[in-house]
């Protein structure tokens, strides 16, 4: 593995470790709670996190923000559990985390802010899609993992680029929430951004999977590339830009563009 891969996975564009939109889901609520959520998480300690949902989801008396916002935290903590888990158990974490999800958004009352939960439905299938790449990554011989990994990253692909088109538009046109739960237009363009950003890393992880389909991967590479150079040139304050320039590098090295993935990095 590389070292810009390798730095990449620890500043957390793993889809289900660090998800930067949380925010906007958690902005107004409790957010000691969010914050001591993710130290569990952080510590590996998932069953604290899932047992105290799971409790206080079911609290007759819970708000309906408040079930929508521990529906988030539950189902991000059953995807990252699902990393150190393995077998059966692994596949009912990732199941639990996309059904906690989908039941949700059938409820008669469920949130306005529908945006966040669809995008936590594509980052579990990135997610999934990034844990059968790394098991392929220690096992080369498996193609199984690979083939699992390709169809988990498509159906990621799909749902990021309905959510891209969707919130573009609503992001061009400026338009006002209607209600007190719905997106802000600064939120929705946080969040767009962010799955821009997400659909650049789907597409190089989609890339990395189909490395024996040589045009596959090509296609895929180039998607990623034109999804990440316009966050790259972002402002170099903010974590995204520089997030979205050792993505880039990772994808020129993979183009074999040795030169413009080292000045990426240097950066």
């Amino acid at each position: 593995m590389s070292l810009t891969a390798t730095i990449l996975r620890q500043v957390g564009w793993f889809a289900v470790a660090t998800l930067v939109v949380v925010s906007l889901a958690s902005s107004r609520a409790d957010e000691s709670t969010v914050r001591f959520y993710e130290q569990l998480r952080q510590r590996q300690l998932f069953g604290l996190v899932e047992s105290d949902c799971l409790r206080r989801l079911a609290a007759p008396s819970l708000s309906e923000r408040q079930r929508s916002e521990l529906v988030l935290e539950l189902s991000r903590t059953y995807a990252a559990h699902a990393w150190y888990t393995a077998g059966t158990e692994q596949d009912d974490l990732w199941q639990r985390a996309t059904r906690l999800i989908v039941e949700h958004l059938t409820r008669a009352t469920a949130t306005p802010r529908r945006e966040l939960f669809e995008t936590q439905l594509a980052l579990v299938e990135l997610g999934r899609a990034e844990m059968w790449l790394a098991q392929s990554e220690l096992r080369p011989e498996d193609r199984e993992l690979r083939r699992r990994g390709l169809k988990a990253v498509e159906v990621a692909v799909e749902q990021f680029g309905i959510l891209e088109k969707s919130l573009g538009q609503q992001v061009r046109q400026n338009s006002v929430a209607s209600a007190p739960d719905k997106l802000s237009p600064f939120e929705r363009r946080t969040l767009w951004q962010q799955i821009r950003f997400r659909f650049g890393i789907a597409r190089l992880t989609q890339a990395k999977l189909a490395a024996d389909i040589p045009a596959d991967r090509a296609t895929a590479l180039l998607a990623a590339d034109e999804w990440l150079l316009p966050l790259a040139q972002g402002p170099s304050n903010e974590r995204l830009t520089w997030e979205s320039q050792l993505a880039l590098a990772e994808v020129a090295r993979w183009r074999g563009d040795l030169d413009r993935s080292g000045a990426l990095q240097a950066t």
